[in-house]
């Protein structure tokens, strides 16, 4: 929890620790109107689109962090064999005039590199809209004090509406990256080292990373595959699926807020945090603990022990717990609970539903507040607590208490 917790201000506090030292600038290209393609002429009756092309290549150590500090628009990284960080810049820009476009450009445009004080390297690329103003304020006993303000220039922003900068990045492998993103898709692939990525809205594509992955995504779908390190994503909404994914024996963890959570083919300990959505695991090859508010919960093959607490929706659980001297338990406020495939020694506890239990190889302990029980197909002995609601088995109960 830590780590999620403060590994984004961390980030945050890397991009500002910069020494001020040009490691190298950009070669920008002569600025390009961009035709209006087929059925798109009204779009250019007003506004013209124009596009720049900006290029950057220097050489990277393995022992370098590499850090971006990336505004509106695509992000695309990818791992590279050899020494050298080469980046390729797309600015998207409209306007009235070229010569608008240029004068923007000019002194909005954050597209440089830089060296930390720790030594790693620093891409930027946004555009800086808010322009300081010094101002003099003073108390009541006649003493001024000069501070700073921003203002954001309005009318210069509608000049040139819709500015975007594209990146295409290739980054040596095993150099480690701190990625800060505000706006549009961002894809990472075919890269070895650590990632720690804050991104603010847009998809969000990993595959093939050969290390750590620490992540916090507010909006836009995210997905993550073949991760051979351990991952920890903190999501606020969207689609989050991650697949083939973690290590044995190290920890896992996801929070969500809203959203379908798909987690398949994961390796090592996961710990689950839902406020809102459907989830659905399959083939988790460790313990599994989870905690869910609303939406059902679906889980297809785990290899340790279970713990889930719900508080409504239904749960469905299938092969749980298929290795040796592990433990289930569930808590569950309301909706139904099917369940096939327990090990010994579980429980079930429940407020409201139906509850349906098959195939346990095993003892159990079931107690229920309301709702029919059914159960067949178990090998052990099943304790069983009812206030209401029928029962039905097809073997021998242990009934500890029950009322009408």
């Amino acid at each position: 929890m830590k780590t999620l917790r403060h590994f984004t201000l961390y980030c945050f506090a890397l991009l500002l620790s910069v020494t001020g030292a040009l490691a190298q600038s950009f070669q920008l290209e002569e600025t390009e109107k961009v035709k209006a393609g087929k059925g798109q002429f009204y779009r250019n009756l007003v506004y013209k689109k124009y596009r720049t092309k900006a290029s950057l290549r220097l050489p990277v150590a393995q022992e370098q962090a590499l850090l971006i500090d990336a505004g509106a628009g695509s992000l695309e990284i990818e791992g590279t064999n050899g020494d050298q960080l080469e980046v390729e810049a797309l600015i998207i820009t409209s306007s009235l005039r070229k010569k608008a476009t240029g004068r923007f450009i000019k002194k909005y445009l954050e597209l440089d590199t830089a060296t930390t004080r720790k030594g790693d390297l620093k891409v930027k690329s946004k555009f800086s809209l808010l322009e300081p103003r010094q101002k003099v304020s003073a108390n009541k006993w006649g003493e001024e004090r000069e501070y700073t303000v921003y203002k954001f220039p309005l009318w210069r922003a509608l000049g040139t509406p819709v500015s975007k900068i594209h990146l295409r990045v290739k980054v040596p492998r095993g150099v480690a990256l701190h990625i800060s993103d505000r706006s549009g898709p961002v894809v990472l692939q075919n890269l070895q080292g650590n990632v720690y990525l804050s991104d603010r809205s847009g998809r969000v594509t990993i595959n093939n990373l050969d290390g750590d992955l620490v992540a916090t995504d507010r909006s836009g779908r995210f997905v993550a595959k073949n991760i051979s390190g351990s991952f920890q994503v903190q999501d606020r909404s969207g689609r989050l699926q991650i697949q083939q994914a973690g290590t044995a024996g190290q920890h896992n963890q996801v929070k969500d807020r809203s959203g379908r959570v798909i987690l398949q083919e994961v390796a090592g300990h996961l710990e689950l945090d839902d406020f809102s959505g459907r989830i659905q695991l399959k083939d988790i090859a460790g313990q599994v603990a989870m905690s869910d508010r609303s939406g059902k919960i679906y889980v297809n093959g785990t290899s340790g022990s279970l713990a889930v607490t719900d508080r409504s929706g239904e749960i469905v659980l299938k092969n749980i717990g298929l290795g040796s001297n592990v433990t289930a338990s569930i808590y569950d406020k309301s909706g139904g609970i099917t369940v096939t495939g327990l090990p010994g020694d579980s429980v079930i506890k429940d407020r409201s539903g139906k509850i349906q239990i098959s195939g346990i190889k095993g003892d159990i302990s079931v107690s229920d507040r309301s709702g029919g029980i059914y159960i067949r197909k178990f090998n052990g002995e099943i304790r069983l607590k009812d206030r209401s609601g029928k029962v039905r088995t097809d073997g021998y109960v242990v009934l500890q208490s029950k009322k009408r």
